[in-house]
């Protein structure tokens, strides 16, 4: 269980596959977006960009765009649920600020 943020990168040429449970994550562009097992069903949020949920084990799918919460039901029959707006979490806004101060250090940097 645990809370995962997640910032990648689709540059065309670099694949990254997220692997969580029975399903496969993809960025279809550059994404931003959080992983949440603490919850029932397990959750992500897309912050920024859009990701792709594939079944490993099968040919369910679904997309979810910038501000979409998918919810993971793997042993049911319809897999997903996209729900529109993310419930915020006390990290987000921790996240943020840790990606500020990177951006600040790096425009600092001689």
């Amino acid at each position: 269980s645990g809370l995962v943020y997640y910032e990648l990168r689709n540059d065309g040429k670099t694949v990254y596959t997220l692997l969580l449970d029975q399903s496969a994550i993809h960025p279809k562009v550059n994404s931003t977006f959080r992983v949440d097992l603490t919850t029932t069903p397990a959750a992500l949020a897309v912050i920024d960009g859009d990701v792709q949920v594939r079944g490993i084990s099968n040919d369910s799918q679904t997309e979810a765009h910038q501000g979409q919460m998918i919810q993971f039901h793997p042993s049911a029959t319809a897999q997903y649920t996209v729900l529109d707006g993310i419930i915020p979490n006390g990290f987000d806004q921790w996240n943020d600020q840790r990606d500020e101060e990177a951006a600040k250090q790096i425009a600092n940097q001689t």
